[in-house]
Formats: C-alpha cells, structure tokens, sequence
C-alpha cells in the first residue's frame, strides 16, 4: 500500500515536483523545448522521483551504487532459542512415578534383599518380585513390607487362566480383588501381568489380555501403574509380530512400558561364546514410549562376569544413558534363577559398580 500511494503522489505532483527536482534556470530551459521535450522531461523527472520515494520507503534497493543509508549497519538481535518443555507425564502422583533414574533390583526366589542392600550400602529404590496367580496374599504382604522400608514394588504376576480366557473376562474377579488389596497399601506399586511375553503363545491374545485388564487397574486403584514388559531384544532384532507397535495394547492403557534387555557378553550360545557388544537400542525404546505418553525403563537387566571385567563402567555408563534418555528406572536381575548367564552381584567389581549408581540415583 506504501508503494502505491508513493508512485500516485508523484503523478499527481506535476510541475511542482519537477520544479522542486530542478534549478530556476534549468526550469526555464526545461520550459523551452516544447511539448514534446516537456512530455519526455517530465516523465523522467517522474521515474526518478517515484523512485528516490521507494527507496526512501524501503520498497526497492538503492540503484546507483551503496546505499549511503546503510553506512552505519543496524544491529540485528536474535530471536531466544526455543526451548521445549520437559513432557510431564499424566499419570496420578499416587503412582510414583519419578522424572529420573530410580535404581533396584530382584533378589533370589524373592528372597529379602536386606543382606544384599548391605553389601551395596543403601536401600533399594525398586524391587522386583515374581509372583504366581495363587499367591496374591504373599505379593501383597511382600509389597507392604517393602513399602514401609521405602522401596517401590515392582511385581510380575503369571495369570490364573489363559491369556485367551483373561481377554474374555474369566479373571476379572481374581484381577480386581489383587488391585484392591494392592490399592489399600495406599503407597506406589507397579504391576505387570505375564512379563516378555514372547515365544509363550499367541501374543495377539496377550494384547488383548492386557487391554482387558489395565481400564479394571486403572478402574479400581490410583496408586498401581499399570506396565507391560518386554524383552527388548526381539522389538529391536526379532520378528514383525514381536515389534512395539503389534505388543501395544493401545492409548491411555499403559502407565510403565519396561524392557529387559542383558549384557551377554561371553555367553555360550550354540557352541560359541558372544563377544560382540549388544545395542539396547535405548533411543528407540524411548521414542516409542514418549510417543504413546509412557514412562519407560529397564524392569530387568544384568551383565555377566566376563563383561564386568573387560567393561568395569558399563552399568555406570548405562545409567547415564537411560538418564539421558528420559528413563525412570534401571532394575537389575540378581539372582541365579532361570539365569542363563553370570548376571549375580557378587564380585568386588560388580558390588561397586552397582553401589555407584545407587549413590547416584539418590543423589541426582
């Protein structure tokens, strides 16, 4: 709108601009050469006026050269980088669950890790325990006393019926009542029903098992979060029926997605011993996770013997990458039951690494 109102003002100018532009005498030798020499000063005299007025406007570069108006430059101010929020997760305090690394562990045939705890110097801040269907009581009464002691249960249960039969309702009643005696310890637990579940079956019907059963979790307490776990192997390497996406029960179900990937270094697998590094594939598993509105974490994992010895800072170096990643938990399977592996805390070597990262979580 500047440009035209500029170009209109001249046309309308006449005379008066060119007498403006030009000297008294050149106005008069102007004057002398007739229409036809008039008509063609004057629209000169109205192409170089319209456009000293563009110029002025900032419509147009300067054309004879550099601009005199950009002698002295204009500082230029950059805008303040954007900076994206930390998603928060949506989750009912009363879960617990944190925005950082709480580190933890399982302990022999859900064995009490006090003595364990000795050994690493300071409580655990998760502990995981295995549970069959029939041993609702003894889970609860293990959870409670790991409540008042300050850790948060994290309990695997096997199911009463078939996953099929889960799916179809038969272990409503069983599932509500656990969660209602879960939900009276009124402190955070976390629970998992039938943990990596591959190779156990038809896992489209363990999908639906766990779509029927976190809106009943979910329905009947609001300290127990909801999580399923997974191998984390065979999302990243295995097959397309074990991939995040055909494991996902769907949105606004899972509170705790848990993966449980081990360090096998120097295992026997088929006659040969593994020596290559294994990728967890940490930023994957954490950008599914913020993708569906999860928290994530490794609800198992270990390292055997011999890579605590070629790789003394592993599992320091592990935590800081699911610290980076936005991870909430790293929970160590230390116990030799249906070990394949030397994953024991047991070792000098082992005892400090895994004290060290406790301190740390503790602290940080």
């Amino acid at each position: 709108m500047k440009v035209i109102a500029a170009v209109r003002a001249v046309r309308l100018d006449g005379d008066r601009a060119r007498r403006t532009l030009l000297s008294p005498q050149r106005w008069v030798n102007e004057k002398a050469v007739g229409p036809t020499g008039r008509m063609a000063a004057g629209k000169l005299v109205r192409v170089v006026l319209a456009l000293l007025l563009l110029i002025q406007l900032g419509a147009c570069d300067f054309p004879f050269g550099r601009d005199p108006r950009a002698a002295t430059p204009v500082p230029t101010v950059s805008p303040a980088p954007v900076v994206e929020p930390t998603p928060a997760y949506s989750h009912p305090p009363e879960m617990g669950i944190p925005n950082k690394v709480l580190v933890g562990a399982s302990y022999g045939a859900n064995s009490d890790p006090g003595e364990f705890e000795q050994k690493i110097g300071g409580t655990l801040q998760i502990r995981r325990t295995y549970w069959d269907g029939d041993k609702v009581d003894s889970a609860v009464r293990t959870a409670s006393e790991d409540i008042a002691v300050g850790r948060i249960p994290w309990i695997s249960f096997e199911l009463p019926y078939s996953w099929a039969e889960m799916a179809a309702g038969q272990g409503d009643d069983w599932t509500i009542d656990l969660i209602l005696k879960l939900a009276a310890l009124k402190a955070p637990v976390w629970i998992a029903f039938h943990h990596e579940p591959e190779g156990d079956g038809d896992v489209r019907d363990w999908v639906a098992m766990q779509r029927r059963l976190a809106p009943i979790v979910h329905a009947h307490s609001d300290n127990v979060a909801f999580s399923t776990i997974l191998t984390g192997w065979n999302q990243l390497y295995g097959e397309a029926q074990y991939s995040l996406d055909a494991l996902y029960p769907g949105d606004g179900l899972i509170d705790i997605m848990g993966f449980d990937p081990y360090n096998e270094y120097g295992v026997v697998k088929d006659g040969m011993a593994i020596t290559y590094p294994f990728d967890f594939g940490l930023p994957t598993l954490a950008a599914f996770a913020k993708s569906k509105k999860a928290a994530w974490g490794l609800a198992e994992t270990g390292y055997t013997d011999d890579a605590a010895m070629a790789d003394p800072r592993w599992l320091d170096r592990i935590y800081s990458e699911l610290s980076a990643h936005g991870a909430i938990a790293l929970t160590y399977f230390n116990t030799e039951l249906n070990a394949y592996g030397s994953w024991l805390i047991d070792s000098p070597t082992k005892i400090k690494a895994f004290s060290n990262i406790l301190k740390r979580a503790k602290e940080e």
